[in-house]
């Protein structure tokens, strides 16, 4: 993907579909947030501004039907190929992209505290200690249950475990509709992110650490030390759970996942959000200026495998000399 510029002066001159004024946008919003693979981005006000979104194929930029309430926390906002899904305080709206409202389920005065999906469900938990998996296209509701102090959530990329954390770790079995595991955290409390696959947790613990666990809560590796205090962190396995990859404002690191050793550090600056492509192959990253690409092991093993495979032996070395 070519380089999006998405400053101050460009988007002045996008067709921006409402009549505030873009001018503060770095100053009164969050930063963009990169989803969808990289087709959507949004952007949440800080106070009472609506969160815009920003379509890189048309380069339209649109602000959501609902705002979020004056000092209520943060908007989540999904996106699928047909809909998209957002808080507004405790409800969660549904609108296409025409901006039609679809739907409005109320929440029963709980506050939304986190939204994300997998291919078939959206997880919406509340400041109730509910979690709630709605179907994606019907919007009924598949299973609720009760998490205590569920802060942080995700889903395994083979879309078979749901796992949230706070003060416990609860892993939820999508294939059974059931809770495999609960365990209180024997370290300190997943205050950021928690990330799981087939065999491990990794979560960024509140003594500031990066812990790996199995899935039944033993202790197995501290891997890192993270700056507790950056404002946006982000920590996902790759599709094929070879690698476990962290981020912050300012570095982004690649461990692999058999004994979690770090095989690569980059330092950035001002990075608001990171997003892994579906072909694992990218890491696509937004600062202040642009969106930008590190690339995964798995393509430079691709790519390698390409050289090896089509160009002449005389070329090659040459050619992975440069690479």
């Amino acid at each position: 993907m070519d380089s999006i510029i998405v400053t101050q002066e460009i988007i002045k001159n996008l067709n921006v579909v409402n009549d505030n004024n873009t001018n503060d946008i770095f100053d009164s919003y969050y930063g963009w947030k990169i989803t969808d693979n990289g087709r959507y981005f949004y952007n949440n006000g800080i106070e009472e501004q609506p969160t815009l979104i920003y379509d890189t194929k048309t380069n339209d930029i649109f602000e959501l039907s609902y705002p979020k309430k004056m000092n209520t926390g943060y908007q989540f906002v999904v996106f699928t190929p047909t809909n998209i899904f957002y808080n507004s305080f405790d409800n969660i709206i549904i609108e296409d992209y025409s901006h039609k409202i679809i739907r409005i389920i109320h929440n029963n005065n709980a506050a939304i505290t986190n939204i994300i999906k997998n291919n078939k469900y959206l997880f919406v938990s509340d400041n109730d200690n509910t979690l709630k998996a709605y179907d994606l296209e019907t919007f009924d509701i598949i299973f609720s249950t009760y998490f205590y102090n569920m802060g942080n959530m995700n889903v395994s990329h083979d879309n078979k475990y749901l796992v949230t954390a706070w003060s416990s770790i609860n892993v939820y079995d999508l294939e059974e509709n059931k809770l495999l595991v609960n365990y209180k955290c024997n370290t300190s409390i997943v205050e950021k992110e928690i990330a799981i696959s087939k065999y491990n947790i990794a979560g960024l613990y509140k003594n500031k650490s990066i812990m790996i666990c199995d899935l039944y809560g033993a202790g197995l590796y501290g891997i890192y030390e993270y700056d507790k205090y950056k404002d946006y962190h982000y920590l996902n396995y790759s599709h094929d759970e070879k690698y476990l990859y962290y981020g912050n404002n300012h570095e982004f690191i690649i461990f692999e996942s058999y004994n979690y050793k770090k095989i690569k550090k980059y330092e950035l600056e001002n990075v608001s959000s990171y997003y892994l492509t579906n072909d694992d192959y990218k890491i696509l990253y937004i600062n202040d200026e642009k969106l930008e690409t590190i690339y995964t092991p798995q393509f430079n093993k691709f790519i390698h495998g390409l050289i090896i495979e089509y160009l002449p032996e005389e070329l090659i070395m040459n050619v992975l000399f440069y690479l």
